[in-house]
């Protein structure tokens, strides 16, 4: 029998209009364990790719109306600020590799290629995940999974980079407007996570993968994710 205890809660729905939480989530924890899960939506996150934001919008994963200024370092070409797609702002994570300047964008997490999550800005409970942390995102309905590592933090949970929605199977980019992202609202999605369990830069995904796997099989495995969200209640 799994014992499953409620240790806490996270913001799930910031609403930016109001400037509040409007919606919170449970976070759980086996008895035992040392990994804290939810169940979330999944937005998504163009943050740390070189494509995500342009001046015009042209070519972009999102608008330069969804990024704060201060995560904008510059135009890719221009000043002294380095990629691979000039005329392309350089976009920052709270995850940084400081092997490499804020104008360069290796110095970030490319939201393209690596599987990352957010987490909001709020104390999480009862543990401290560090930024760099792995975790396992699972989508309930197909039971697909994949590794991500802790990128980046926002002011709600239930967010992931382009490259874990990829991994879970999901098309995340808008059919009219591509290849803009767009977001599954639906809350299908755990995060499990494992805050023992970082992965340093340049966050190579084979090492963030097989970190997860360790993580999830310590956990339990398949057989405890079916106990606790049993497949008959996921379409």
């Amino acid at each position: 029998m799994t014992h499953v205890d409620i240790i806490g809660s996270v913001c799930t729905e910031w609403d930016y209009a109001q400037k509040s939480c409007v919606a919170q989530v449970d976070v759980r924890l086996v008895q035992g364990s040392k990994s804290p899960f939810f169940v979330s939506k999944l937005a998504v996150d163009a943050d740390g790719a070189p494509m995500a934001y342009h001046p015009g919008d042209t070519g972009s994963y999102d608008y330069l109306a969804n990024v704060s200024k201060n995560d904008l370092h510059g135009i890719q070409g221009e000043d002294g600020a380095v990629g691979p797609a000039p005329g392309f702002y350089v976009s920052g994570t709270s995850l940084s590799d400081p092997a490499y300047g804020s104008k360069d964008t290796r110095h970030w997490v490319d939201a393209a290629k690596i599987p990352y999550f957010v987490l909001n800005r709020q104390e999480f409970p009862q543990f401290s995940v560090p930024l760099g942390s792995i975790a396992t995102v699972v989508d309930l309905n197909s039971r697909k999974r994949t590794g991500a590592i802790l990128a980046d933090t926002g002011h709600a949970v239930g967010e992931g980079s382009i490259a874990l929605a990829v991994n879970l199977g999901l098309s995340p980019f808008s059919k009219k407007h591509p290849p803009k992202v767009v977001g599954f609202d639906e809350p299908r999605f755990l995060y499990l996570l494992y805050p023992d369990r970082t992965v340093d830069a340049p966050w190579a995904v084979g090492l963030v993968q097989s970190e997860s796997e360790a993580g999830f099989r310590d956990w339990g495995g398949d057989a405890q994710l079916d106990a606790i969200f049993p497949k008959e209640n996921f379409a």
